[in-house]
């Protein structure tokens, strides 16, 4: 399926199973420019009714301002490339590979199951979550690019709860690889956050201003993120590997190696809490040390609105 307009395909409130299927080129509808999505999923306007998605060895491709967009209901994506999303030809703004958030106007929760998936080279972030449920595996997010109107983000993943509403979002990532990123590997804001053998690398800074480039940012939304990471591997980000801002992080069995900065905390609205559980490893290369809480005041990273 290529170059049709506003959505490859779209699913408003149905079941739909899609496997062995290419999305490709989608663009932007004539009235406004907006849209352009590979794959659409959301409620049934008008009505109360959630969709379910499940989306199976495809390949989503080079589609304008969203590869794959859950709002409300269940998904389920296994086996799938999401790559080289577009931003808006209108304004250069978006180009998110994976998008999935509640629906606050209907009170409908959104879940979402994704495993041994590539999600690479789209641009504003990887993955966006608002407020949902999402378990992740075999999964490997990298080489996002900043948004193209103003070079902001360009991250891995963006976690985030809904102050406007209360809710806070879990998400729990396994075996996955986050790599090459901008501003942040993963940010979680205000959200609860499962860790284990995941590797964050290479993070480079924000592209408008030079500046962050975290492994990950846990930073306070309507309250602390809670971040738990386990057997996990944060190495050579340009700023911090774990960055605290107002939140509470928990670290077992990780090594943190070649960052500026191994770990930073600062209050921000609460204050921050790093929990040391012992088998973790700092330094770099050779070189190794204990883990320390460094206090230096950064600028941490914006949640996307």
């Amino acid at each position: 399926m290529t170059r049709v307009r506003s959505a490859g395909i779209i699913n408003m409130g149905a079941d739909a199973t899609i496997e062995r299927t290419t999305v490709r080129w989608t663009t932007a509808q004539l009235a406004d420019g907006r849209f352009g999505r590979g794959v659409l999923a959301q409620y049934q306007p008008g009505a109360s009714i959630a969709p379910t998605l499940v989306l199976r060895r495809s390949l989503i491709d080079a589609n304008e301002e969203g590869g794959v967009s859950l709002l409300g209901g269940t998904g389920v994506i296994e086996g799938v490339i999401v790559r080289d999303t577009q931003p808006r030809a209108i304004d250069g703004a978006d180009g998110r590979g994976v998008s999935v958030q509640i629906e606050p106007g209907l009170g409908l929760d959104t879940s979402l199951e994704l495993s041994y998936s590539l999600i690479e080279r789209n641009r504003e972030v990887g993955l966006f979550v608002g407020a949902a449920v999402v378990t992740a595996h075999h999964v490997i997010f990298r080489d996002t690019l900043p948004q193209l109107s103003d070079g902001q983000f360009g991250s891995g993943l963006m976690l985030q709860d809904k102050p406007e509403t209360g809710a806070r979002g879990a998400i729990a990532l396994a075996t996955t690889l986050v790599s090459n990123n901008h501003t942040v590997g993963i940010f979680a804001g205000g959200v609860d956050l499962t860790l284990f053998d995941t590797r964050i690398e290479g993070t480079l800074p924000r592209l408008a201003d030079g500046l962050i480039g975290d492994g990950l940012s846990a930073r306070r939304g309507l309250g602390p993120a809670v971040v738990d990471i386990q057997q996990s591997n944060i190495s050579e980000n340009t700023r911090a590997g774990v960055a605290s801002f107002g939140s509470a992080v928990g670290i077992t069995d990780t090594t943190l190696q070649c960052n500026a900065f191994a770990l930073n905390g600062q209050d921000d609205g609460g204050p921050f809490a790093f929990t040391d559980n012992g088998g973790n490893s700092c330094g770099c290369d050779d070189a190794t040390e204990d883990c320390k809480v460094q206090t230096t005041e950064l600028v941490p990273p914006s949640p996307l609105d």
